[in-house]
């Protein structure tokens, strides 16, 4: 009786070179995606454990902004009732006017007993009444141990208090001393009994963070009317910007092991292709000896399990090994702290197990389909070659129609909310492009050769032949072009559209900063004379302007609610609120940041792109303002006014201005006290920075506050700002590019050792070992050219389709970094079909033709 278990084993013992390749092919693609999970999870775990480092895992403070508001018990039951929150922590600042700090720098803060305020600031127990818990750079910086006695100052007089604990503060990014006290301490002290200033919250899940402080909002909002005005809601943005990093590695990880997986599973197609001959004469001579057409099946099956278990297992070992070592190397690259971690059962298994049976069905449909031909067929060694699919013309004909319907599509449908699915038809547009490159590159190919062959004298003939073998070695693999092709296909596009990126941000720089400028900012609580002592400086002969902040600070500008009665072609109405920015507008107009237009009678202002395409408005609308409802910090006093759009311009600085309304600070009825010089902008001689430079210093001493900025500064900040994108689109880019250059090695290897007896024909034919060696060498690198010429051709049209046509951008193709991924996928191939027709040319041919 014939055991299936047996014809496998014996099949696999005998084919090494099959099974080498098979399993190859099925470890890269579980491996790679194993090791992708690996480097998912070690970001993940590594944002995690910095977020509890750096903020203590709380998600949200809501708190009065300048201690005018006092809550109690019952808005914190409130807090806690709402859905979403998991631990409330409440606060005390006691000192309205100036909350946070005294003269030595030291925050006092008053906590509550309450379990969730204990949990979120790290508080081994409550604070005594007698006591002081002060943080470990308090202790630091003034040599504080536990038990120690210390004096602190306080507004009516210094008090004394013992030194209860030494602990680790959340919130460390830019944190100062902290002095932890009872919440009674602190009402003692202000005389605001029952007093609560801040509630410190941990969500059960940070990403209804918005919904939650908005339900938050109203809670206090029904208890305290008019606390909207007052309250200060900080959501730890960092947080979620790490956690949206970590998020957006894992959905890299899960595209290119998905990816990777889908490729290693055409390359063990591939092998399969390649091999289908001898498996058909294999198959042929266990029929003849009486095996059942069920036995042979069940060998076969069993043959495919244990190879794809093979692969999965040896993937699943070197993914694992592989990327701690991998992640040290990217870790610096991506910005992002890796802490060593495996990915969960629950991600890892069901990777594992897709990458398994993608294999398994790899290997078993082209040689299920194999058990069908009659012995008598495929000892004739025909059915290879009478499956070979013949080039489809509609193919690549309903790839351009397809292109041209989504082009149409996208065209009908009007923008504004219908974003996303203008971006869904541009990118199936981009990738019916894609398709009809691939599809049309051999025939392509053929024709040019055709068109040559008479310039090609006594050697058209061998290329021909060559290129015939290579179109006929790509329709065996199936997707072999597809595979190379599609490395150097994803540099042209990612890389492209880095650099379009960079290119466009650097020329709004230019726009933004005529060469040289200096931007100087934040001068808080300065008069003008000192905005005057910047505008004089030396080698300052240009122009110069300056802006006022009006308001608090600049990131709560003063707002200004908008009247609903707008006109007839204004769409936007009432609970919009707009920022208000006085400027020198003479000044701006001398630095070509804004046009004429802005300089003519009456009240006129001036609004960026952004603030057009969030309101609406146009020129020639008039925006009628009235002054703020309440009293703010500082009161401002303004008279309703109108102000009438005069231009609409780009953001004239690099994060100044972006969503406000600019008017001239002469048309702008204003308190003198609300004048507050905020930003100055410098235009001066190139040669001349230095000695800027050091002026600027200088009032630094003054003017502590003072910062500054130069185009090339800005250039350094953009720099940074890609430098995570390029790292992240560089990983991956360079995992396909292995893939492009395995499946290189993958698909000559596996011809090289299908065609064996080919070769072994053609030398008992008589053609010369030069000339076979030329052949197998010109057939290698024209399917390696054809697969290259096709991925360009596919990475432009889908940049042409999706992004030039739809979008309207000019795109900066960066030749040297595709040029570098197409000459080492080139470079492999010319490695690999030197040694491929070596072999070839050294084949013997009783051994060729003997079975393996």
């Amino acid at each position: 009786m014939v055991r299936p278990s047996g014809l496998a084993w014996r099949s696999l013992r005998h084919s090494p070179r099959r099974v080498a390749l098979t399993v190859a092919g099925a470890a890269l693609g579980v491996g790679l995606t194993v090791a992708v999970l690996c480097l998912a999870s070690m970001a993940r775990a590594g944002v995690e454990a910095r977020i509890q480092e750096e903020f203590g895992g709380i998600d949200l403070v809501v708190g009065s902004m300048d201690g005018r508001t006092w809550f109690g018990p019952e808005d914190l039951a409130e807090i806690e009732a709402i859905a979403g929150v998991r631990d409330v922590g409440v606060a005390y600042f006691p000192f309205a006017g100036d909350p946070f700090e005294t003269d030595q720098a030291i925050r006092y803060v008053g906590l509550s007993p309450h379990p969730g305020t204990l949990q979120l600031f790290k508080l081994p127990r409550p604070v005594g009444d007698d006591e002081v818990f002060v943080s470990d750079q308090m202790a630091a910086d003034m040599g504080i141990s536990a038990g120690q006695t210390v004096t602190l100052p306080f507004p009516d007089q210094p008090r004394t208090f013992r030194v209860g604990e030494i602990v680790s503060p959340p919130l460390r990014a830019g944190t100062p001393k902290l002095a932890y006290f009872s919440l009674r301490t602190m009402q003692d002290v202000a005389g605001q009994p029952g007093a609560i200033t801040a509630f410190y919250i941990r969500l059960i899940d940070p990403r209804l963070k918005l919904q939650t402080a908005d339900d938050i909002q109203e809670a206090l909002e029904r208890r305290h009317p008019g606390v909207a005005r007052d309250l200060t809601v900080d959501m730890a943005f960092e947080a979620d910007e790490a956690r949206r990093t970590a998020g957006g590695l894992r959905s890299l990880g899960l595209l290119t092991g998905s990816l990777t997986l889908l490729v290693s599973a055409l390359l063990v197609v591939g092998v399969t292709q390649f091999t289908l001959r001898e498996r058909l004469q294999e198959i042929a001579l266990l029929r003849a000896v009486g095996a059942t057409l069920k036995q042979a099946r069940r060998a076969l099956l069993v043959e495919v399990l244990l190879l794809g278990g093979l692969g999965a297992l040896t993937g699943t070992a070197a993914g694992i090994v592989l990327a701690p070592a991998v992640g040290r190397i990217l870790s610096p690259a991506l910005g992002v702290p890796l802490v060593t971690a495996l990915p969960s059962i629950g991600e890892l298994l069901p990777a594992v197990l897709l990458g398994w049976g993608l294999q398994v069905a790899a290997v078993w449909i082209p040689v299920r389909r194999a058990t069908r031909v009659p012995p008598v067929q495929a000892a004739r060694q025909t059915e290879v070659d009478e499956a070979m699919a013949p080039f489809r013309w509609w193919v690549p004909l309903a790839a351009l129609l397809g292109a041209l319907l989504f082009q149409v599509l996208g065209a009908a449908v009007p923008g504004g909310r219908n974003e996303e699915l203008l971006l869904f038809l541009a990118l199936l547009s981009g990738l019916c492009g894609v398709a009809a490159c691939f599809s049309l590159v051999w025939p392509v190919l053929r024709l040019a050769m055709l068109v040559m062959r008479p310039l090609l004298a006594g050697r058209g003939r061998v290329l021909l032949l060559a290129l015939r073998n290579a179109e006929s070695l790509q329709r065996q693999g199936r997707w072999t072009t597809v595979i190379i092709g599609s490395a150097l296909a994803a540099a042209v596009v990612g890389f492209t559209l880095v650099r379009t990126y960079e290119e466009q941000q650097t020329q709004a720089l230019r726009a933004q900063f005529p060469t040289p400028l200096v931007v100087a900012t934040y001068i808080d609580t300065v008069a003008w004379e000192k905005g005057e002592k910047i505008v004089g400086l030396p080698g300052v002969v240009q122009a110069a302007a300056v802006g006022w902040d009006v308001g608090a600070d600049w990131a709560n500008a003063s707002e200004y609610p908008v009247d609903p009665e707008f006109s007839e072609s204004q769409t936007v109405r009432g609970g919009l609120r707009l920022s208000l920015v006085p400027v020198d507008m003479h000044g701006l107009a001398d630095l070509g940041l804004v046009p004429p237009e802005a300089l003519g009678e009456g009240p006129r202002a001036v609004i960026t792109r952004a603030m057009a395409r969030q309101t609406g408005l146009q020129v020639g609308d008039v925006i009628r303002l009235s002054g703020p409802a309440g009293e703010r910090f500082p009161p401002i006093t303004v008279d309703p006014f109108e102000l009438r759009v005069a231009a609409v311009i780009p953001e004239p600085v690099a994060g100044l201005w972006d969503t406000d309304i600019l008017v001239d600070h002469d048309q702008l009825p204003l308190r003198e006290e609300a004048d507050r010089l905020d930003k100055v902008l410098i235009n001066f001689p190139l040669e001349q920075y230095e000695l800027v430079e050091a002026e600027l210093t200088a009032l630094k001493a003054e003017i502590p506050e003072l910062t500054w900025s130069t185009e090339e500064q800005a250039r350094a900040a953009l720099r940074e700002r890609t430098r995570r994108q390029r790292a992240i689109l560089s990983t991956g880019v360079g995992v396909l590019v292995l893939m492009g250059l395995l499946a290189t090695v993958n698909t000559m290897a596996a011809s090289l050792h299908g065609r064996r007896r080919e070769h072994a024909t053609l030398r008992a034919a008589g053609i010369a070992v030069p000339l076979l060696f030329r052949m197998v060498l010109a057939e290698n690198l024209l399917l390696t050219a054809g697969a290259l010429i096709s991925g360009f051709a596919a990475g432009l049209s889908f940049l042409y389709l999706s992004v030039v046509v739809t979008a309207g951008w000019t795109i900066w193709i960066p030749m040297p970094l595709v040029g570098a991924v197409a000459g080492a996928s080139l470079l492999t191939a010319v490695l690999v079909a030197l040694f491929a027709a070596r072999t070839a040319a050294r084949t013997q041919v009783l051994d060729a033709l003997r079975q393996e």
